[in-house]
């Protein structure tokens, strides 16, 4: 059984990896696993995960307290994870932000200096999401008139002057977060990162459309590739993923 760990640096994270997986994977036989480490030690304290007939997969969601603490997080449970609980995978996602776009090669060079000695290194990846995760979901820009019927994208660049048809969100909007508020303010809702606005956006995701935006969020097909690289062949269902 495929078994891989997944860390995430707050709620909208974890609900939308809680999503992917189950879309991306839940064909061939999968369990997911969240865990919180908000208010708690670093460390992960799990059952030994058996085989089961039909299990293909194992995915552990593990939310970390901040941004800047997944690497960290996944170095203090490499051995554990990897030696103890045979993990193929250790994947990390955070944002960029609040860092700026010409940081990004010191950050992944801080990251690597912090897991350079790490003996479980070669189980280890850290996708750095540009500028924050919310730009995968600008990237879905069907995805407004899902929420209300009134935000066309032809609306939402009149008032907004957002081209969400061709725009990259990953190269043009600085904030992600605060666009996907900006849109919804459109309809008199908003997106202030509270849980049932994160349930209502990522609800009406649609994850297939967005692994057909090739061309687009780099970060995200970057994520997906990694964990689809971990998956066995006989067992991928995988349409439009290569980056």
């Amino acid at each position: 059984m495929t078994k891989i760990a997944i860390f995430v640096e707050g709620q909208t994270e974890r609900e939308f990896v809680k999503k992917l997986v189950g879309q991306r994977y839940g064909h061939m036989g999968i369990k997911v696993k969240e865990i919180s480490l908000r208010g708690k030690d670093s460390f992960i304290h799990i059952s030994p995960i058996r085989d089961s007939p039909g299990l293909s997969c194992f995915f552990l969601i593990v939310e970390v307290p901040s941004y800047d603490k997944v690497p960290s997080y996944i170095k203090d449970n490499a051995s554990n994870l990897v030696n103890t609980h045979s993990f193929g995978l250790l994947s990390g996602l955070q944002d960029l932000s609040p860092r700026k776009r010409s940081d990004k090669r010191q950050v992944i060079a801080s990251i690597q200096k912090l897991l350079r000695n790490a003996p479980e290194g070669d189980k280890i990846s850290i996708t750095l999401a540009v500028m924050e995760t919310e730009a995968w979901f600008l990237c879905d820009c069907h995805m407004f008139q899902r929420i209300d019927t009134r935000l066309t994208t032809a609306l939402i660049q009149s008032n907004l002057g957002l081209d969400l048809v061709n725009d990259d969100p990953e190269l043009a909007y600085d904030h992600p977060s605060k666009t996907l508020d900006d849109i919804l303010r459109l309809a008199q809702q908003r997106y202030r990162k509270h849980f049932s606005e994160i349930h209502t956006v990522i609800g009406n995701l649609d994850v297939s459309y967005l692994s057909s935006c090739t061309g687009k969020i780099d970060s995200f097909f970057r994520f997906i590739s990694e964990l689809d690289s971990r998956i066995p062949k006989s067992h991928r269902l995988i349409i439009n993923c290569t980056k």
